[in-house]
């Protein structure tokens, strides 16, 4: 008993001593704090506001078109036409094929009227052969031309309520109700309670920011307090107190799980509130719904800490392993990417969190904070088997980082 309270009590005199360094480098805190916290709200922002202005730039500009079989229109040209931002231009050679006028001539669109318009409506009372086709306006243009994208969308709108509109008056001419053509309807009623369908946006990309945001932000206080101290000759130092190797590890340990936790709440916590502030700024409240429940976000925070106590042991012994700081770094690379595929699965829709799922780190955590956000899913038992999984998976990555500080080989690596 008492060589375990000395060992705590040691394990935590060593965790304030490197926090307190960590706090004082303004490097980490520029590269675990400043950095995430800005450059993420710049990045959006400035994303936000470029997608915006050049939406709008897109929306007001005008789009040139060829209209071809105008004497087919059967009025429908005129209705072309009162779109302002579709500028008809003179078809430069009615033999030249369409592709030709899309790809070599850069025209936008291409409007083409077929011969069967004028009389589409007279054939719907006479006796129709089944393989005849449908008169068409055929609108011809190039998908990856953003402009003639958006004039699509604006062109087919408009013709569609056209033809709702010559179809109305012809069933009323003829005595018939316009809605006789729709006799029922099919109507979807969604049930979801309003608290999960608010959460599932947050369920669905929360859990990969929140995972990879803790475990790059666990890599540089994990590289400073062993590959930088070993590159700065500072360890040895260290190594002279009368303070165990185990508890030199768990102070250690401590130092960057609690650096690692507290950077990524306050990036994550700057991120969510600029979203939000974006979100009214533009307009788009009630489309970007988000909502955090505070019970299922203090859940969350459970079961993230010994994810971070994973990950910062796994740190702390692949970065002890390193000579240098650079060396440090090309440890480290592989190991976020290992991070980034799996976290990436709450984006899938249709997956659900079983026992086997249980036992994969990184998967397992993503399933979970998915459920737990959006308070539905997996049961009591395998959201507890998470938790028991990781917690073991960093008890081992402690024990670990407690063999190699005992190993002078590692230490000293030269």
């Amino acid at each position: 008993m008492a060589t375990d309270t000395r060992l705590s009590r040691q394990s935590l005199v060593v965790a304030r001593k490197e926090l307190l360094e960590l706090l004082r480098d303004r490097r980490t805190l520029i590269s675990t704090i400043l950095i995430p916290v800005l450059a993420m709200p710049l990045l959006l922002g400035g994303m936000a506001w470029m997608a915006r202005n050049q939406i709008s730039r897109l929306q007001e500009s005008t789009v040139d078109m060829v209209l071809r079989g105008s004497e087919h229109a059967a009025g429908l040209e005129q209705v072309v036409q009162s779109i302002e931002r579709l500028a008809p231009v003179a078809d430069p050679d009615p033999a030249l094929p369409v592709d030709s006028l899309l790809l070599g001539q850069g025209i936008p669109l291409v409007i083409e009227f077929q011969p069967g318009l004028p009389g589409a409506f007279e054939r719907l009372e006479e006796e129709q052969d089944e393989a005849e086709e449908v008169p068409s306006v055929v609108i011809h243009y190039k998908s990856t031309d953003d402009e003639a994208q958006l004039a699509l969308d604006e062109l087919t709108r408009t013709l569609t309520d056209h033809r709702a509109e010559q179809v109305s008056e012809w069933l009323r001419v003829r005595g018939i109700r316009p809605d006789a053509v729709r006799p029922w309807t099919v109507l979807r009623s969604d049930r979801a309670p309003e608290e999960q369908r608010r959460a599932e946006m947050l369920a669905r990309f929360l859990p990969y920011m929140i995972l990879l945001l803790v475990v790059q932000s666990l890599t540089y206080p994990a590289m400073e307090l062993t590959a930088g101290e070993k590159e700065r000759h500072t360890i040895e130092t260290l190594l002279v107190n009368p303070v165990s190797r185990s508890s030199l590890a768990l102070g250690k340990f401590m130092a960057i799980a609690a650096m690692g936790v507290g950077s990524a709440l306050i990036t994550l916590g700057s991120q969510l509130g600029f979203v939000m502030l974006l979100a009214d700024r533009m307009g788009l409240r009630e489309q970007i719904r988000i909502e955090l429940d505070p019970a299922a976000a203090a859940l969350t925070l459970v079961f993230l800490l010994p994810f971070t106590f994973f990950f910062a042991g796994l740190m702390l012994v692949v970065c002890l392993h390193a000579r240098s700081m650079k060396e440090a770094q090309s440890y480290v690379a592989p190991m976020i990417m290992l991070v980034i595929f799996p976290s990436m699965m709450s984006l899938i829709p249709g997956l659900e969190l079983d026992w086997k799922g249980a036992l994969i780190p990184v998967y397992n955590m993503t399933l979970v904070m998915r459920d737990v956000l959006m308070q539905d899913g997996a049961g009591t038992g395998t959201m507890a088997l998470v938790f028991l999984a990781n917690t073991v998976y960093a008890g081992l990555a402690l024990a670990a980082a407690s063999w190699m500080f005992r190993r002078e080989g590692v230490i000293f690596r030269s």
